[in-house]
């Protein structure tokens, strides 16, 4: 999502991002969050430790972090 899209969210907003993940790193989503406190938008961040974009749909079930996230 670019930053002109999400500031323009005009409800409640939910992220599930990954750790190690090359299209959402820590910088957007740091800056996603600026975004939204800016625009006084309510939302929720769930990071999950360990685990790269895509682990919810590609874990690896023997992988313990995986399993965890997934």
């Amino acid at each position: 999502m670019e930053s002109e899209e999400l500031a323009a969210v005009t409800g409640p907003l939910s992220i599930a991002a990954a750790e190690l993940d090359d299209i959402f790193p820590a910088d957007k989503r740091h800056e996603s969050e600026a975004i939204l406190a800016r625009i006084k938008q309510d939302y929720q961040v769930n990071l999950f430790s360990g685990v790269h974009h895509g682990f919810a749909i590609r874990g690896g079930l023997e992988d313990e972090k995986q399993q965890f996230a997934k």
